[in-house]
């Protein structure tokens, strides 16, 4: 029996929604694609504007999340086994710092390499933009972050 897939919506109490909720949508988009704005029964939403933000997400978001995602998933991974209630994590602090810095630059690397290629289509390429500005506003917000946790573990 084929489990039944429920989109999930973001929650600012949650940590670790959006990469959930960036999840799920690759997961169900296949799906959600399929459903023709009839079923909205709205005088804004007509097929060609739902056609159009169908492409949109195929095209551009679901692209760029796709890029971003495996990041947000490390992130994700460590702060459930940092938060741990059962266990003293912060010996593992560093290792996670650590990975995220290795995981960061190889995908920055990546989709640098993408954007200089020569064989990269002009969309290609922006996508690959895109995706390398939003990890690079990670990198800068965890290395501005990594001088912070730095010091507090030098405290300790």
């Amino acid at each position: 029996m084929k489990e039944h897939l429920k989109a999930i919506i973001n929650v600012e109490t949650r940590f670790g929604c959006n990469e959930i909720m960036f999840t799920r949508m690759d997961q169900i988009f296949e799906a959600v694609k399929t459903i023709p704005a009839s079923v909205f029964k709205t005088d804004t939403v007509t097929e060609e504007s739902w056609n159009s933000l169908i492409n949109q997400i195929n095209t551009v978001y679901l692209p760029i999340i796709r890029h971003i995602l495996p990041f947000m998933k490390l992130v994700n991974a460590w702060v459930q086994l940092l938060a741990s209630y059962h266990m003293v994590t912060i010996s593992l602090v560093l290792i996670a710092v650590k990975s995220f810095e290795t995981t960061l630059d190889k995908s920055i690397t990546d989709l640098t390499n993408i954007t200089n290629a020569g064989s990269t289509t002009g969309f290609e390429k922006d996508i690959a933009e895109r995706s390398l500005a939003i990890l690079n506003d990670y990198k800068d917000l965890f290395e501005k972050n990594l001088v912070n946790i730095n010091q507090y573990l030098c405290i300790i």
